[in-house]
């Protein structure tokens, strides 16, 4: 299958036929239309200062992005569509014009999935951030994480951290957080709806990302802007990761929100 380049995020077929009619669930705007699920741009805060790369006070802070000159990032996107290549997968879709947002990394089964998201984001242009276990952050580990985007976190106060990952959201003009809702490569019964929450508290939209181990697609879909309806709006993720194969299939659990 051949990829086609367009500037949309509809590009993809896939990325349009489980979001079409979906009025009632608020998919940007509130409006159910293809013509309504274009990339938004939303007013960006102002940039963190420099110090705030620090982490004091037990604080999520995420380290601000690399600096890259034009020919260093357009080596770096053709030496990862390079790897991808080599490796038999390709990409498809486009971030959106917004600088900000939530990126689903879904469905997660396998190590081999961050790796693969690393490449692909990198050929997307986009600079990633995504939360670890603090644990990994053994030198020389530790150096290798920050540098590739991670950013240390305890697991055990995840209410602290959608609330630190909101703030950050709010003093940075760029940022894109990348969050694997299962929060485990084993099955789990639902997804974690920690990401949603930091959408909706940061009011920056849910771009559907993927990783298709039956098609080797690394792909970004559409961008949601969540509606505070929690059901509904995961039926637009069930509905939309129905077919996305991972890794291994027996370890993909059922898009459902946390039980109340």
């Amino acid at each position: 299958m051949r990829t086609r380049r367009k500037s949309s995020l509809l590009a993809n077929p896939r990325n349009v036929a489980c979001l079409k009619e979906r009025g009632p669930l608020g998919v940007l705007g509130r409006q159910g239309t293809v013509a309504h699920l274009r990339a938004v741009t939303l007013k960006a805060g102002s940039r963190a200062p420099d110090h705030a790369s620090t982490n004091t006070s037990g604080r999520v802070v995420l380290p601000p992005p690399m600096q890259r000159t034009h020919v260093q990032g357009r080596l770096m996107k053709w030496f990862c569509r390079l790897l991808l290549g080599a490796a038999g997968w390709r990409t498809e879709g486009a971030p959106p014009a917004s600088h900000r947002f939530v990126l689903i990394a879904a469905p997660h089964t396998s190590n081999w999935d961050g790796l693969i998201m690393l490449l692909a984001v990198r050929v997307f242009g986009v600079k990633l951030h995504w939360f670890v276990k603090k644990s990994w952050f053994v030198f020389p580990l530790g150096f290798v994480m920050r540098a590739l985007g991670g950013v240390p976190i305890d697991r055990t106060a995840s209410h602290g951290v959608v609330d630190h990952a909101i703030a950050q959201f709010a003093g940075n003009a760029e940022l894109v957080l990348a969050v694997p809702p299962e929060g485990t490569r084993q099955k789990a019964p639902y997804w974690k709806s920690g990401f949603y929450h930091i959408a909706r508290g940061a009011k920056v939209p849910i771009v559907l990302g993927y990783l298709d181990y039956g098609r080797k697609v690394a792909g970004l879909g559409p961008a949601f802007l969540p509606t505070g309806n929690l059901q509904a709006d995961f039926a637009v993720f069930r509905e939309f990761y129905a077919t996305i194969k991972g890794r291994y299939p027996d370890l993909v659990g059922p898009v459902l929100p946390p039980p109340l």
